[in-house]
């Protein structure tokens, strides 16, 4: 099926080469989102063709998360407008927040046909033509790699918590989809990492209002709380589901899983993007130290360069997580899964870890 998905995007290169009428939306907060942001703001006007000239908005919407002095700079070098306007002053320690209130902030104000959402944890590699909507679709999305806090169905424990969150986005249809990595079939469950939407059709304020609806309406488990903001864009999906087309893996590659995936016919050769997560966090501490000892933004975009050249040669010896040798000891022998197993409350994910 991934092959059959790579060979349509080839398919479509065909389409008009024209500028498309769009605009990308990152979110870049104080930390570590400083140096990644750098090198997809890199990445993406090096590599994305006729797509990476297009304006990029780059929101900080916790006041007291703003960037450092040398980000502006870097934005200034390579054509980025911020926006500090502050629109994120509900939920100061939820910065997944951020997304829903970003990207309806956009859809608001600016003009553009097309809005691209992308997290800034990402390396852009080949022009990604299917951000360019065709006619009958409003939103584009990749479905997950894994179950985590989607619902089965019937029986499932989070049903009733899906259930009550399709009641609030008006959803009618109830679509399932195969999960990437672990093929898993849940009601749809897409990944907000990579968001493509038509700005007319209203689907991000939308799905801002639903947001704020779970938040205030439904009562949800500790570990269900962190993805409400993807819960509620799901949702939100199902309920335009005709409007509604699917991305392929290529367009959100979990590089973390690139053996699983060159099996299945996508190489990291053959992706548009790198979506690493927290895999090369130990990676980007190094190159976060090495970035604050640089006394120019000319020199921080160098140092930035030659990490990109790296992880993209060297990326299988460079994934990991950042922890501590007992951590990495106790997650290899999966001590935490075993204890919840003993005592009965076990998680969706533990298969998994």
């Amino acid at each position: 099926m991934l092959q059959e998905q790579k060979s349509s995007v080839d398919a479509n290169l065909g389409m008009t080469k024209s500028a498309p009428s769009a605009a990308f939306v990152i979110c870049v907060e104080a930390g570590h989102l400083e140096y990644k942001a750098l090198c997809l703001l890199l990445t993406l006007r090096e590599n994305w063709g006729r797509w990476a000239q297009l304006p990029i908005y780059a929101y900080s919407p916790r006041p007291n998360f703003r960037p450092s002095a040398w980000v502006f700079d870097a934005y200034e070098q390579l054509d980025v407008i911020p926006i500090t306007d502050g629109i994120n002053t509900r939920f100061p320690n939820y910065p997944l927040a951020n997304k829903p209130l970003s990207m309806a902030h956009a859809e608001a104000t600016l003009d553009k046909e097309f809005l691209v959402f992308l997290d800034s944890d990402i390396l852009c590699w080949r022009p990604p033509e299917l951000f360019q909507l065709c006619d009958d679709a409003d939103i584009s999305l990749v479905v997950d790699g894994t179950k985590s806090v989607a619902s089965s169905g019937s029986g499932d424990r989070y049903e009733e918590i899906w259930r009550r969150v399709y009641d609030i986005a008006g959803a009618r249809v109830e679509p399932y989809v195969d999960t990437m990595l672990t093929g898993e079939r849940v009601r749809g469950w897409w990944s907000s990492g990579v968001i493509v939407c038509r700005r007319s059709a209203g689907i991000m304020d939308r799905w801002k209002d639903c947001f704020n609806a779970i938040v205030n309406q439904v009562d949800v488990p500790s570990e269900v709380e962190y993805l409400r903001e993807q819960i509620s864009l799901s949702a939100i999906v199902a309920s335009v589901y005709d409007q509604f087309a699917p991305l392929p893996v290529a367009y959100n590659y979990p590089v973390q899983n690139y053996a699983h995936y060159r099996r299945l016919g996508v190489s990291p050769r053959d992706a548009v993007l790198w979506h690493y997560q927290l895999f090369l966090n130990r990676a980007f501490r190094k190159l976060g130290r090495q970035i604050e000892h640089c006394s120019t933004t000319q020199a921080r975009i160098v140092m930035a360069k030659k990490f990109i050249a790296r992880v993209q040669t060297e990326y299988p010896k460079m994934l990991g997580r950042d922890e501590s040798w007992m951590r990495s000891l106790r997650r290899r022998m999966r001590v935490g899964v075993r204890v919840r197993k003993c005592l009965g409350i076990a998680k969706d994910t533990d298969a998994y870890v």
